[in-house]
């Protein structure tokens, strides 16, 4: 009986494990109301179980129609981490836009990504304002994050004088990695 506890066991680790990156978190739109003199940005965060990271990425836009295709490289590290990245949109005319998101991994721990395959994806929508409009929209300013917990790199929860790497978790659901 302890044999076969032992085999489940290994084997639902290996499950937890085997999983690729890529699952999507965040979608936002910066500034979150742009008019069609700026600038605009998507930001986006990922889940994953290896330390990944946006290997590029490319935006189409045909009429009013946006597509981000973000192409993430993930290796050895088995933990689960929250990837935060932000990719530039232009500068839009003013118009109703609808997007879709989408992310493809691969995995390469020793010579580079090559090969992707796709993994998930989002949509949604928004409005680039003419310029004379933003005048009178009221934009909210964001609260200001606050840590949640801290962990070392084991996963155990650490006070702020830790020494050496942790993971600061805040309320926004942003991760941050620091080494001290």
């Amino acid at each position: 009986m302890k044999i076969i506890n032992l085999i489940l066991s290994l084997s639902l680790t290996v499950a937890v494990f085997s999983q690729t990156c890529g699952d999507l978190y965040l979608n936002e739109l910066i500034p979150t109301m742009p008019d069609d003199t700026s600038a605009t940005f998507l930001r986006f965060g990922i889940y994953c179980n290896e330390n990944a990271y946006l290997d590029s990425y490319q935006v189409t836009v045909v009429s009013n129609s946006v597509t981000v295709d973000a192409y993430y490289c993930y290796g050895w590290l088995q933990v689960i981490t929250q990837t935060d990245d932000t990719v530039s949109l232009g500068v839009l005319q003013s118009g109703q836009y609808s997007y879709v998101l989408n992310t493809y991994t691969s995995y390469s721990p020793d010579t580079g990504c090559l090969s992707y395959s796709p993994h998930d994806n989002s949509s949604g929508s928004f409005s680039v304002l003419p310029t004379n409009a933003t005048s009178s929209v009221n934009v909210l300013t964001p609260v200001q994050k606050q840590v949640l917990k801290m962990f070392d790199s084991m996963g155990r929860e650490v006070s702020e004088e830790f020494r050496g790497l942790k993971f600061i978790v805040y309320s926004d659901g942003s991760v941050e990695r620091i080494a001290n």
